[in-house]
């Protein structure tokens, strides 16, 4: 209304009677401005918003009550990049469930098929149009009327505040969409936006209205969020997406329909997500997929069907997952597929029905699986596969005709190098990569390096035969050191087992030749492998502990003599009983602790790890027990191998520095003790430290062996030689054994004289009877000699361990001696009453004849001297022909026993007295022997009586002692059942004294002159032996070749030297003819 007049009005007239009528007038509106104007048709009109960004549109007369059969248009459009945002402030229609009565529609124009309907009271939601334009349609019907809407409409940018929006510049028409640290979804979107780039923000769910009428969209990545959520219809709109990436996310389940709508997808990604299942028919409308992947979930089986629809599908990735169980058909529909990725997973067989006409496959990755088997005819298709990865897998039984089929193969990845064999048989030019080449094998050899194929027959052979012999030798040879040959008969033991292991892998290494691919699976799991592993552990653990207790008894025996008891044979039977126990326990302990020991991941056991079925931790990898192989191998033998160097310089030290308290004229034998001892220290050396060293660069991962042919040399030479040559070094290199090893003159020599006939026999027999009549301990023994006590040389002991206050200790003994008188006799005794003789029995596990010599106290210096001499003579083993000491000790350290029948007339030992025991190898001395009235003495017996005792003096000159008292009362004969005189013991030793030459009185050439003139008394003794012996027979063949050499002995002019008389006799042998004499 304006200045009073009534533009427009419009009311409801209710008449009351026939001619009057009443007007009422409700809900009246007054604005101050024009009315707009109205159509004549005042229910239907439109209306066109088109230079305005923001404003309200009303419905007819609001806040009024609209019309009945009202319908009106509003059509608003907004300049280009922007939309329109319609935000409701007042909404009063007449309330429909479907809105078909009373509406409001808002369409995007005029052509579109979609549209929105608003009706009730509740204020819906603000609406963002997806365009610049809209059409906003109200609607009455005849019924109930209301008092409207109101609604706010404003234009907004087409791209969102919250993300970035930029034209792809090969194509302007079309719009990139970026975000960082997006939390939602934005609201609205460009209209032509095809690519859309949320990665890395913190979304959490993708709903069903996020990507609503993106009908350009093809592209969504939303990889390396927070997603758990999708709703099934969240992809509805996307008709033209592409690719769809959602990586990385937390997605647990994918609704089945959730593709239903995205038939041109391409390129599907859930990798690295929680999804642990496939329905079936969840792809069945991705026709068009091309590359599907599903890398990094918690997928655990796969139904047949899974995959029905993917009939172009080029690229599977179903790595890293918890695959165990794959249907036998579930990839029948992937005909065209050309990459397949099965990696890590936990699959146990490659069924032939997976990869059934898959001719186009390229690409085939099943490695990090626990895959056991390969069906036959698994890869028979696959003839255009180029790349195939079976590495990390417990393959067990190969077809052997498996890769027969693949002629397109380039490359080729496997767990060990035999089935690299399988490949290049088949197809040569295949270049094959195995990553457990043990650096032993080949395809064709066990032992593919030709010196250690060789070498280990050799060692082999010597540890076996050499170990054996020393076995034999020992349990059939009678030792007085019955401790020390126990413990080196259980070092040959232990290193005959080395000998057997090392025959066994170079007899199978022989058998297979050149087809060993064909068998390094079944070799390595095989009993006889097991076997092998555990007899060489147990070889190289005993072997290294023995040396050890070896050591530790000879470092007791050398540095502390008479601070420690002497090891008994029950003492050491035990500590060896302990130390094989040890040594099968550390050998058998991984055949019983499998979760520990036994290797899953390559499925071998603890010694199948190599081809030669050692468990060395010899390399950077850390297999199943590899701290185990580091403590036994590293640890435990390393510390053995630093005790044995270490006692053994103390030793060498100990033992030159006593040496050089009795003489200083003693290089020869100083330097042949010291190249002994070097020699043992050195083989240790070069056993162990290799090993040792080459264990800790492994360990810290600084050893460089890509071929691991430091590993070969270390496991079949280096490791094993010490079995080898233990034998040569601690038996056959002892004076004890080559002394007891015939030359091949004494061998002839006895052959001969075994041969010589009546006389000989006649001999023999008045002999045998004599000594039967005289001899009241024991039979006369064939071997006279024992090993002395102190062998430093051959067994690493002093002479005794309790050796009696000599130079060579300054402390009384503190071990006892048992033994058990048997008679008083008078055998070496010095004629002087300073000394009483017994025959004895040593009662020491073994029962031993002896002679025991008993001093008073008053004469403690003379036994002192004796001991010294004694000692001395021992430190190289003695000697064959001179008489065996055994111990010296004080009356307190000896028990003494009688026998029943004993003939002794009275032994009142006391604790002062000292005694000094040697081994009695017989009663019958050579004066004894000569005084015998019925016999006849030969010229052969008379030879070897003579032969012995120069050798026996020769001994002790260059011992550079003297002998006073060479007579025929101190010479003992050892007869034998087929020689009347076996061999010839000098003793006596009561009367042998060092040379008293100083060291300054010696030249570069040896002895000075008053040594060898010292020395001249045994030449001299030697002649007066030959004398006597000529007075009794006159009628010797030989007598004037002897007659001449006791006169240039006698002679007081130059005499000769006992090895000049040594080298004469061997000229005078009786068993050589001329020619075989040898000087």
């Amino acid at each position: 209304m304006t200045d009073g007049t009534l533009v427009f009005l419009q009311v409801y007239v209710k008449a009351t009677q026939s001619y009057e009528s009443e007007v009422n007038i409700d809900n009246i509106l007054f604005l101050e401005d024009y009315c707009d104007p109205v159509p004549t048709n005042a229910q239907d009109w439109q209306t066109s918003i088109s230079n305005s960004s923001s404003g309200y549109i009303t419905s007819p007369y609001y806040p009024a009550l609209y019309l009945n059969n009202m319908k009106r248009y509003w059509k608003i459009e907004v300049p280009d990049g922007h939309r329109l945002k319609l935000e409701w402030s007042y909404l009063n229609l007449e309330h429909q469930k479907q809105c078909k009565r009373d509406s409001v529609i808002i369409k995007d124009s005029r052509r579109s098929r979609t549209s929105t309907s608003f009706c009730g009271y509740q204020l819906p939601l603000t609406y963002l149009t997806p365009g610049n334009k809209v059409i906003v349609v109200f609607q009455s019907d005849e019924r109930n009327v209301g008092t409207g809407f109101k609604i706010h409409y404003q234009a907004v940018p087409d791209c969102h505040p919250t993300v970035q929006c930029f034209y792809i510049r090969s194509n302007k028409s079309k719009v990139f969409v970026g975000a960082l640290d997006l939390m939602i979804i934005p609201e609205y979107f460009p209209a032509p936006t095809s690519a859309i780039h949320f990665d890395d923000n913190f979304l959490v769910r993708l709903g069903a209205s996020h990507f609503e009428n993106l009908t350009q969209l093809e592209y969504l990545s939303c990889s390396n969020n927070k997603i758990s959520d999708v709703d099934k219809m969240a992809f509805n709109s996307l008709t033209s997406l592409k690719t769809l990436r959602l990586s990385l996310n937390f997605i647990k389940s994918i609704p089945t329909s959730l593709f239903l709508e995205t038939r041109f997808l391409e390129t599907l990604d859930l990798s690295m997500n929680w999804i642990n299942e496939m329905d079936t028919g969840l792809f069945s409308a991705l026709n068009n997929l091309r590359l599907l992947s599903f890398r990094k979930n918690l997928i655990t089986k796969l139904d047949d069907g899974v995959f029905s629809g993917l009939k172009h599908l080029q690229y599977l990735y179903l790595d890293n997952n918890e695959l165990i169980d794959i249907g036998s058909s579930v990839f029948d529909d992937l005909s065209m597929l050309k990459t397949l990725l099965l990696r890590n997973n936990k699959l146990e067989v490659v069924r032939a029905s997976w990869l059934k006409d898959k001719k186009n496959l390229k690409v085939l990755d099943v490695g990090d699986n626990n895959i056991k088997q390969i069906e036959p005819g698994s890869f028979r298709d696959l003839v255009n596969l180029v790349q195939l990865d079976m590495s990390n897998n417990q393959l067990q039984n190969i077809p052997e005709n498996l890769f027969q089929s693949l002629v397109s193969l380039r490359s080729v990845k496997v767990d060990h190098f035999t089935l690299c064999c399988y490949a290049k048989q088949s197809n040569p030019s295949v270049t094959c990569i195995s990553k457990a080449d043990d650096g032993f094998s080949s395809c064709d050899e066990l032992l593919k390096n030709t010196v250690l194929k060789y070498s280990i027959w050799i060692l082999g052979i010597m540890a076996f035969a050499g170990n054996l012999i020393v076995i034999i030798w020992r349990s059939i040879a009678k030792d007085a050191n019955r401790v020390n040959s126990f413990l080196l008969t259980n070092l040959a033991v232990a290193d005959f087992l080395m000998g057997v292991y090392m025959l066994i892998i170079a007899y199978k290494d022989t058998l297979w030749a050149g087809v060993y691919f064909k068998h390094d699976v079944a070799w390595r799991a095989s009993d006889l492998c097991i076997f092998a592993g555990v007899i060489s552990t147990v070889s190289s653990e005993v072997s290294v502990l023995t040396l050890t207790v070896i050591t530790l008894d000879r470092l007791v025996c050398i540095i502390f003599p008479f601070r420690f008891r002497r090891w008994t044979m029950k003492k050491v039977s035990a500590i060896m009983c302990l130390v094989w126990i040890l040594g099968f326990g550390i050998s058998l302990a991984p055949l019983f602790y499998d979760d520990y020991f036994y290797d899953y991941k390559h499925n071998v056991h603890f010694f199948g790890r190599s081809a030669v079925c050692l468990p060395l931790q010899l390399s950077s990898e850390r297999p199943s027990g590899w701290q185990y192989s580091v403590f036994i191998f590293l640890i435990m033998n390393g510390v053995s191998f630093l005790f044995i160097l270490l006692a053994y310089v103390f030793m060498y030290h100990t033992i030159i520095k006593a040496a050089s308290a009795v003489r200083s004229t003693r290089m020869n034998q100083d330097s042949t003790l010291a190249k002994r001892m070097m020699f043992i220290i050195l083989t240790d050396f070069a056993c162990w430290f290799p090993v040792i060293i080459i264990s800790i660069l492994a360990l810290t991962g600084n050893l460089y062996d890509p071929t691991k042919q430091v590993y070969a040399w270390i496991a079949v030479f280096v490791l094993p030689i010490n079995s080898s040559i233990n034998p040569l070094l601690y038996t056959f290199s002892t004076p004890f054994v080559r002394k007891r090893i015939p030359t091949a003159r004494r061998i002839l020599s006895r052959k001969r004289r075994q041969n010589r006939g009546e006389a000989t026999d006649r001999q023999l027999s008045s002999i045998c009877s004599t000594h039967d009549n005289l001899n009241t301990i024991t039979s006369p023994i064939s071997t006279p000699q024992s090993l002395r006590k102190l062998e430093i040389v051959n067994e690493g002991y002093m002479p005794d361990e309790n050796i009696a206050e000599s130079s060579f200790t300054e402390s009384a003994t503190a071990i006892e001696y048992r033994i058990r008188l048997v008679e008083d006799i008078e055998l070496l005794n010095d004629g002087n009453m300073t000394m009483k003789s017994y025959a004895a029995v040593e009662v020491d596990g073994e029962e031993t004849p002896c002679l025991i010599h008993v001093y008073s106290s008053e004469n403690e210096e003379s036994w002192r001297d004796t001991t010294t001499i004694l000692s001395w003579l021992s430190l190289d083993g003695g000697h064959d022909n001179i008489l065996p000491f055994l111990w010296s000790a004080k009356g307190d350290k000896v028990l003494v026993e009688k026998e029943e029948s004993s003939k002794i007339i009275t032994l009142e030992l006391k604790p002062n007295d000292c005694l000094i025991c040697y081994e009695l190898p017989s009663k019958q001395t050579l004066g004894g022997f000569l005084k015998m009235n019925n016999h006849e003495i030969t010229e052969e017996s008379v030879y070897y009586i003579l032969n012995d005792l120069v050798e026996a003096i020769d001994y002790l000159s260059s011992k550079q002692i003297a002998h006073h008292a060479i007579l025929p009362e101190n010479i003992i004969l050892v007869e034998s059942s087929q020689f009347a005189v076996e061999s010839t013991v000098l003793g006596g030793f009561h009367a042998a004294k060092f040379l008293t030459s100083s060291e300054d009185k010696e030249t570069d050439n040896g002895l000075g002159k008053e040594n060898l003139e010292e020395l001249e008394v045994n030449v001299i003794s030697f002649g007066n032996m030959i004398k006597i012996l000529l007075d009794v027979c006159p009628t010797l063949e030989k007598f004037s070749e002897l007659h001449d050499i006791m006169v240039s002995c006698l002679s007081h002019g130059s005499k000769p030297t006992t090895s000049d008389l040594v080298k004469q006799f061997a000229l005078m042998d009786p068993n050589y003819p001329p020619g075989d004499k040898i000087l």
